[in-house]
């Protein structure tokens, strides 16, 4: 991007955010964290995307966030899971000069705990594990305190009620009036009359996890509890599950790949979430783990070779609709990019929020590897969203964005999601 275009985008979002939405809630106001629409998704610093060894070794990482940073971006997140990422941030934000110019208060850094490897011997939910496991992510991040941290992945621990997380379309279970007159989910466990069941030994490891997380609320170290997974039917349940035996709700959730042109299905269920006490929602990885993209799905990806090829047809028939004329960044051969690329429609359908209840607005995270990413992820939101916006780029994005929905649901994988593989190297 030329200098004037990293001008155009400094700073879009800390200009327009009111004052009040720029200080940091003390450890429990029972607010919201004033997140910006767009979060750092630092998985990329570690083991699944690059080479963490070697990016210690560079000044990518701390040029990155800076360029975050200045932009307003005000949360980055990151994982003991994701080897060498938290390391990484930490030895940036811990350097005297970074902090003189981005102070520990004027940004949120989440992490998650619970997760250390690729397969199901690297979780640990006990107890004592999850409090070392924050300890141990502020020794690295080097800071007092985390703004949140989540259980990660909680569908590999937890029951798995009704194949609530296998493959399929997990669109919002039928409601139901139930005889008080009230609405009641009826599948996967999710009748609130089954609130507080467990269903096993997996159900007791997320609460016994979850009871030691608000311990550490309690005692200062952690702002915000939370859980982070794939399936919405376990993320709704085990939200329930919780508030029912520990009296008191989570705080957050991270969903990620159900609010995407190929899964948009996080929308749906956002009012039952809200509903079970939650304050917000973060939306990840709107490129569905790299699979919405020019290059496609990685090799470990979970998406099958059918959904792969669609994804890889659309993104060609964008491309020959959209010659190279110029763009917002060059691709990664450093070619001159075409000026609509799925990436782009992908990143402007995922940067909206997922519900349009100002109340239920959710954030998303986006992983960035490079300054060119962030001034990228940036101009889009800023081209289609901003103060800047133009109808003719919200028109194009959304014409896109119809056009992959009805492609994906002639190829039968439109709100449709993955089931999760055991192990699974190098999910986000």
């Amino acid at each position: 991007m030329s200098q004037r275009g990293t001008e155009a985008v400094e700073r879009i979002f800390a200009d327009r955010m009111p004052e009040t939405a720029r200080r940091i809630g003390s450890a429990d106001d029972g607010k919201k964290l004033p997140l910006t629409p767009i979060i750092f998704g630092a998985g990329t610093f570690g083991h699944a995307y690059n080479d963490s060894r070697q990016l210690a070794e560079t000044t990518i990482p701390e040029e990155t966030i800076r360029r975050a940073f200045a932009s307003g971006i005000n949360a980055i997140d990151t994982s003991p899971y994701y080897r060498g990422s938290e390391a990484i941030i930490g030895n940036v934000l811990g350097d005297v000069n970074f902090r003189q110019q981005f102070p520990r208060h004027k940004y949120h850094i989440l992490t998650k705990a619970g997760r250390y490897g690729a397969d199901s011997s690297a979780f640990d939910y006990s107890a004592n594990r999850i409090k070392t496991s924050v300890k141990e992510s502020l020794r690295l991040l080097k800071t007092d305190y985390l703004d949140v941290v989540y259980l990660h992945d909680v569908e590999f621990v937890a029951e798995d009620v009704e194949d609530a997380n296998a493959a399929g379309l997990h669109k919002a279970p039928r409601l139901l009036l139930n005889k008080q007159g009230r609405l009641e989910e009826k599948r996967w466990g999710l009748s609130k009359d089954m609130a507080g069941i467990v269903h096993g030994d997996g159900d007791r490891s997320i609460l016994e996890a979850a009871g030691a997380l608000f311990e550490l609320k309690d005692k200062g170290l952690i702002r915000r509890v939370g859980i982070s997974g794939l399936p919405l039917p376990t993320i709704l349940r085990l939200a329930r599950l919780i508030l029912y035996h520990h009296k008191r709700p989570l705080d957050i959730v991270l969903s990620y790949a159900h609010h995407s042109i190929q899964n948009d299905t996080l929308g749906q269920w956002l009012p039952m979430l809200f509903d079970a006490g939650l304050l917000q929602v973060v939306n990840a990885s709107p490129f569905s783990m790299g699979m919405l993209t020019r290059r496609g799905a990685p090799d470990w990806h979970p998406a099958p070779a059918q959904l792969r090829q669609a994804v890889r047809d659309l993104s060609e028939e964008i491309i020959k609709s959209h010659p190279p004329k110029g763009g917002l960044a060059s691709d990664v051969q450093g070619h001159e990019a075409p000026r609509t690329t799925i990436e782009r429609v992908a990143l402007a359908y995922g940067l909206s929020s997922a519900s349009p209840l100002a109340k239920q607005a959710t954030v998303t995270a986006v992983g960035f590897s490079s300054p060119e990413e962030v001034e990228e992820a940036l101009a889009v939101y800023e081209l289609v969203y901003g103060k800047c916006s133009s109808a003719a780029a919200l028109d194009e994005m959304t014409h896109w964005a119809v056009i992959a929905q009805e492609r994906l649901t002639q190829a039968g994988f439109q709100d449709w999601i993955w089931a999760q593989p055991d192990p699974l190297i190098g999910k986000p």
